[in-house]
């Protein structure tokens, strides 16, 4: 995923005592110019499009949750009897608006000191129970020497193992950044490669790469 994509929901919510891993939002909308499904809007064809997580990933919860929406809509449509398979009503939205981020990767980690975002880090790869690859690692200039960069390793540590049962953490880090390569080394990353770069203006730089075994 090169994009992040965030999707920002104008109108309605759900409402009730409901477990928000039960709901499923649903966006009416015919889409952007140049989908597929802008096409089959446009020709008059009914269009479903499934938003399944990550890059890569066959995640089988995303893919049962598919499964139930396509039974229900063509049980909907009396084309197929089945058991209604979802008890609460999923929220239907019609309108939205997307934020872009201007980096590649998943925003995960956010730090904010005095209610002024000081940092964030993110994944730019990982494989569950494989790995994870720490991408951007960004602390603004008023916030550094405060123990932020610190506190956005550890909690990516966290997610690794916790959300993504990655028993290792990847991370790399330019040869110039004398900061980060202390940083990474005092909490236990240990270099196992060095690959090289070429900077914007030609010139030959070293990409350092490292690893630490999560416990």
């Amino acid at each position: 995923m090169s994009d992040v994509n965030r999707q920002v929901v104008l109108r309605r919510r759900p409402t009730g005592l409901v477990d928000p891993d039960d709901v499923r939002h649903v966006l009416h909308h015919p889409g952007g110019v140049g989908t597929l499904r802008r096409a089959a809007a446009d020709a008059g064809i009914p269009a479903i499009t499934m938003e399944t997580g990550g890059p890569h990933i066959l995640e089988d919860e995303a893919v049962a949750t598919g499964v139930k929406g396509i039974n229900n809509m063509l049980h909907n449509l009396n084309m197929h009897k089945t058991l209604r398979l979802w008890i609460i009503p999923q929220p239907v939205f019609y309108q939205s608006t997307w934020v872009r981020s201007n980096q590649g990767g998943i925003m995960l980690a956010m730090v904010e000191l005095d209610e002024k975002v000081a940092g964030f880090a993110n994944f730019y790869q990982w494989q569950h129970n494989e790995f994870c690859a720490l991408g951007n690692l960004m602390v603004a200039p008023w916030a550094r020497s405060q123990g932020v960069a610190q506190h956005l390793v550890e909690v990516m540590e966290q997610i690794a193992r916790e959300r993504y049962k990655a028993p290792l953490m990847k991370v790399s880090c330019f040869n110039a950044n004398a900061g980060g390569l202390l940083l990474y080394t005092r909490l236990g990353y240990q270099t196992v490669g060095i690959v090289e770069r070429r900077a914007p203006d030609g010139s030959r730089v070293a990409l350092v790469q490292l690893e630490k075994a999560l416990p």
